[in-house]
């Protein structure tokens, strides 16, 4: 098959989010790689995520496609996110490729897809290895659901303001900090569209928080800012560009709360009735 064109709306499969889908992102916005030039973004070090391999340790096409871009270069602030979404393996890997990412962090709670078991966590682990490409799984870490029953609301839904704020989760926020410094990261999840996803409204305003630059990586091979994203938000909300009451940043906060609601993970085990709320 073939990968989705930027216009189509395929059907999502295992899903983190369970609702509210926007519109795709208009394609053509954004450039590719940027030119990078001084950090090994493969250097092997001590990183929590793990041991990469050295760019001399580099064996296939990957690495000759990064010794033809010239000086390839980390910008150590910077992290991207992809949605594997129905892509065929192929497709998924080029578009990795073309951003030369070295290490692919899975953000899904749940590491798997009946639809599209290439993505399962071994499965993927395994491709992406042959392809020099390094994978980590922090779902556990940076997932959009959670074991603990303070991050749920009484309606049973995920409260990412909640979740952004335990310990677990902010390990892994450092984990992908600490990564990024040496080498070239994508976050990893289900969702076509990082405005339906949690590593657009949950994970990327944290890591924005602390400096880092994140950019999302569209089916069509091109980028969008999580500026970008939050403006797109408000727009999409119907949200006035001007606002006497509300400064810029206000009403894009305003926007990524009222998405964030949206596509919160609900668990109808957790629904507390009125004589069970404290």
């Amino acid at each position: 098959g073939t990968a989705p064109r930027s216009g189509a709306k395929p059907r999502i499969a295992d899903s983190e989010e369970s609702r509210g889908r926007l519109g795709t992102p208009t394609s053509g916005r954004h450039s590719g790689p940027k030119a990078r030039a001084g950090r090994d973004p493969n250097r092997r070090d001590g990183s929590l995520l793990g041991a990469y391999p050295s760019r001399a340790g580099w064996r296939g096409s990957l690495g000759s496609l990064i010794l033809s871009q010239g000086e390839a270069v980390n910008n150590p602030r910077e992290v991207l996110t992809v949605g594997h979404s129905s892509h065929p393996f192929g497709d998924f890997v080029a578009l990795l490729r073309r951003q030369l990412v070295a290490v692919v962090a899975d953000v899904r709670s749940v590491p798997y897809s009946r639809r599209y078991p290439q993505f399962n966590r071994r499965a993927l682990e395994g491709s992406l290895g042959e392809h020099d490409i390094h994978y980590v799984f922090l779902g556990a870490e940076l997932g959009a659901r959670s074991r603990d029953a303070s991050c749920y609301d009484a309606e049973g839904r995920i409260r990412f303001s909640r979740l952004s704020e335990t310990g677990i989760f902010l390990q892994g926020i450092e984990r992908v900090i600490e990564g990024a410094a040496s080498t070239r990261m994508a976050l990893l999840c289900a969702e076509r569209d990082p405005a339906n996803c949690h590593r657009a409204i949950l994970v990327a305003p944290v890591l924005r928080e602390r400096g880092v630059t994140v950019h999302h990586l569209l089916p069509d091979g091109s980028l969008e800012s999580q500026e970008q994203l939050r403006e797109r938000l408000a727009d999409t909300a119907g949200m006035p560009a001007r606002d006497l009451f509300r400064t810029r940043e206000q009403r894009l906060d305003e926007a990524m709360r009222r998405r964030a609601r949206q596509i919160a993970y609900q668990d109808p085990a957790r629904v507390r009735t009125p004589s069970s709320r404290p």
